[in-house]
């Protein structure tokens, strides 16, 4: 499963002391899925929406 996270520089990682500790990336290592993260810092949703790189993914957030 791939799960595609949208957002602003909170999603992009802002305040994570470490990469693995994104809320992201603990998101899908839970759900033990590929993480694709598509944060922007600085932007908000309706600014970043962009196709996916694959049609068959599972989840967005």
């Amino acid at each position: 499963m791939k799960i595609n996270f949208l957002g602003d520089s909170i999603t992009q990682g802002a305040g994570a002391e470490r990469p693995e500790n994104m809320y992201t990336t603990l998101v899908a290592d839970y759900f033990k899925a590929e993480e694709c993260n598509y944060g922007i810092g600085g932007t908000r949703i309706a600014k970043q929406i962009k196709p996916t790189d694959n049609p068959d993914d599972d989840v967005f957030m």
